[in-house]
C-alpha cells in the first residue's frame, strides 16, 4: 500500500523501499518491502528502518550507464537468455519454488510440527502440483527476467486479493506450524507481506509457542495475553496479528524465538529452532548434512541462501567428489557471496558452463577491469573472512557455531529408516570447514590468512 501510494505520489519510474507495521513496531523480524511486493525478509531490516523512524525510501536514476564493450555483453546477453530457458531452471518457470514442498516430503526432508516432524495431516493439498491445479496461478517477472519463478496465486475466498507464494512460506505457515489449509496459508503469507514480517522467522515463532502451549511450559502471567481461538489455524492468524501490532501475547513473540525461550527457560531453548538468534529454514539438518553444516557456520545465522549446500545433499556421492562437507560449505559460501555481489539471480547458477569463468568475461565487460577468474574466486573467499572477522569483533565465539538440541536428541524415523545427527559428527564437520577456511581449531581467523587476503588486522 506504502510502495503503491508512493509511486502514485512521485509518478513512475520510482524504486520504493519501505516497511508496514511491523517494522514500524520493530517486530524483531520485520522485512522491508520493494519493487510491488517482494520482501527483504530475513535479519529484521524492517526494524532498523522502524528505529530510524523511516517509512519508506524511494529512488530514481536519471543517467544512462556507459559499459566499457556493449557489443560483447550485448551477444551474451543473448546466449545467457537462452540458457536460462533450459532444464536448469524449468521448475522455477513451471511450479516456482512451491515445487520443492512435494519433493521434499517424499525425500523426508520437509521439517513439520517445529522440526518434531509428527503430524497426521496429509500436505499433498498445498504442494506446488495441487495449487497449480487448483487455483488460478499467474507468474512475475524481476525486470528483464526469462524465468518468471514468482508465482502469484488467487487467494480462496479473497476476491481477487493475490499472493507472492514461496516455499519458504509455504512450508512455515504451513507444515511448520501443522496447518494443511490452503486458505489459512496463502492468507496468512499475504498477511505478513501486508504487515512486512519474514514468513520463516514468523512461522517457526509462531510453531515453537504452539508446542510450549501443547507442553503447558507458559509462564503464568501470559496466560492472561492469550488470545481466544477456535483450532490451530485460527490460532495462527492471531499470533501473526498480534505480532505485527506488538499486542498481548504478540509483544512477547516479536523478539523472536531466540530471546523469549531463553527468558522463560524451561527447556524451551531446546526447541527454538535457530541458529545465531536467526530461525531455520525449510530443510531437514537431520537428513541433509551438508545443509547441516553450512547452517551452523553461516555468519548470518540459519540461512539457506548463503551456500545452497543442500545441493551437495541431493547430489549422488560421484557429483560431489572427494571434497570434505568442509570444503563443499566453503565452495559454497564463497560461490554464493560472488553471485551476490554481481547480483546474479540464484536460480541462473547452474546454466554457466564455467561460472567464474564467464562472470570475470561479463565484469569486464561491463567495467573495463582485467580481472581473471581465479580473482574473482578470491574476492568470494575475502568477502566470507571480512563477514566472519567482523562477528569475531562483535563477540562471536565458537560455541555459536551449533544447531538447536533438539536436531542431536531427537532421530528421525519412519519405520526401516532413521536419520540422525549427533554433536560429535557436527564437531566433526565444523573443525572440517575451519580446515577449509585455514582458521585455527577454534574457528579463528590467523593474521597470516587475513594479510594473505589485504585484510586489514
Amino acid at each position: 500500500m506504502t510502495e503503491g501510494h508512493l509511486i502514485e505520489t512521485f509518478g513512475p519510474g520510482y524504486g520504493i523501499a519501505c516497511i508496514g507495521p511491523a517494522g514500524e513496531n520493530m517486530v524483531r523480524f520485520a522485512s522491508i518491502s520493494n519493487d510491488g511486493g517482494r520482501q527483504a525478509g530475513r535479519t529484521g531490516n524492517g526494524a532498523v528502518m522502524g528505529s530510524k523512524k523511516i517509512k519508506a525510501i524511494s529512488f530514481k536514476g536519471y543517467k544512462k550507464l556507459n559499459y566499457f564493450n556493449e557489443s560483447n555483453l550485448s551477444k551474451t546477453r543473448k546466449q545467457l537468455a537462452i540458457k536460462s530457458l533450459g532444464e536448469a531452471t524449468e521448475k522455477y518457470r513451471t511450479l516456482g519454488t512451491m515445487a520443492n514442498l512435494s519433493v521434499f516430503e517424499r525425500l523426508k526432508v520437509l521439517p513439520i510440527g517445529n522440526f518434531r516432524n509428527q503430524s497426521n495431516k496429509d500436505f499433498h493439498s498445498i504442494s506446488g502440483e495441487a495449487i497449480h491445479n487448483e487455483e488460478k496461478v499467474s507468474t512475475s517477472h524481476c525486470a528483464n527476467c526469462t524465468i518468471g519463478c514468482e508465482k502469484l496465486v488467487t487467494i480462496p475466498n479473497g476476491g481477487s486479493a493475490k499472493v507472492r507464494l514461496e516455499y519458504q512460506s509455504l512450508f512455515a505457515l504451513g507444515p511448520l506450524v501443522g496447518i494443511s489449509d490452503r486458505e489459512t496459508i496463502l492468507k496468512s503469507s499475504k498477511f505478513c507481506d501486508e504487515m512486512g514480517m519474514d514468513t520463516i522467522s514468523a512461522g517457526s515463532t509462531c510453531a515453537w509457542f504452539m508446542e510450549c502451549m501443547q507442553k503447558g511450559l507458559l509462564p503464568k502471567q501470559w496466560l492472561g495475553l492469550l488470545p481466544t481461538y477456535e483450532n490451530d489455524e485460527d490460532l495462527l492468524r492471531k499470533l501473526l496479528n498480534a505480532i505485527a501490532k506488538r499486542s498481548g501475547i504478540g509483544d512477547i513473540l516479536a523478539e523472536g524465538s531466540a530471546r523469549v525461550s531463553k527468558e522463560i527457560g524451561l527447556g524451551t531453548e531446546d526447541f527454538a529452532m535457530h541458529v545465531k538468534g536467526l530461525e531455520m529454514p525449510g530443510y531437514e539438518p537431520r537428513s541433509l548434512h551438508t545443509m547441516a553444516l553450512a547452517l551452523a557456520v553461516s555468519t548470518r545465522g540459519a540461512c539457506h541462501n548463503r551456500s545452497s549446500a543442500y545441493e551437495y545433499d541431493f547430489a549422488s556421492s560421484s557429483d560431489s567428489g572427494k571434497l570434505s562437507r568442509g570444503q563443499m560449505v566453503v565452495d559454497g559460501e564463497d560461490y554464493s557471496a560472488v553471485m551476490d555481489s554481481l547480483i546474479w539471480c540464484k536460480f541462473v547458477r547452474k546454466v554457466f558452463d564455467d561460472f567464474y569463468v564467464e562472470s570475470s568475461e561479463i565484469l569486464n565487460d561491463v567495467t573495463g577491469w582485467d580481472m581473471d577468474p581465479n580473482q574473482l574466486a578470491r574476492c568470494g573467499e575475502r568477502i566470507n573472512n571480512l563477514k566472519k572477522q567482523f562477528n569475531i569483533r562483535e563477540g562471536w565465539v565458537m560455541d555459536q557455531d551449533n544447531l538447536p538440541k533438539r536436531i542431536f536428541s531427537e532421530p528421525l524415523s519412519d519405520g526401516e529408516n532413521r536419520q540422525s545427527l549427533s554433536e560429535s559428527d557436527l564437531g566433526t564437520m565444523i573443525k572440517s570447514y575451519y580446515d577449509a577456511r585455514e582458521w585455527t581449531s577454534d574457528g579463528l581467523i590467523p593474521e597470516s590468512k587475513l594479510k594473505s587476503l589485504g585484510i586489514e588486522c
